[in-house]
């Protein structure tokens, strides 16, 4: 996902989000795409909070457990 908005062949897992080309009209976009895909309250200030594609990952893992933890 990270890598089609950037327009990257590839983003690896320990790559910065802005280090790698985004900013802040994309960083928009991705937060939109991750709320639609996931279905968890993700915030713009969470992307700047976790910009390395593997920490964001475990973020919206953390996301999605307490959604399925909430539906029980």
């Amino acid at each position: 996902m990270v890598a089609q908005l950037l327009l990257l062949r590839q983003v690896g897992a320990d790559d910065d989000f802005f280090e790698v080309g985004g900013h802040s009209l994309l960083a928009t976009q991705l937060v939109a795409r991750l709320r639609d895909d996931f279905k968890v309250s993700f915030k713009l200030r969470n992307l700047f909070e976790f910009p390395v594609v593997s920490e964001l990952a475990e973020f919206i893992d953390q996301l999605l457990e307490k959604k399925a933890a909430d539906a029980c």
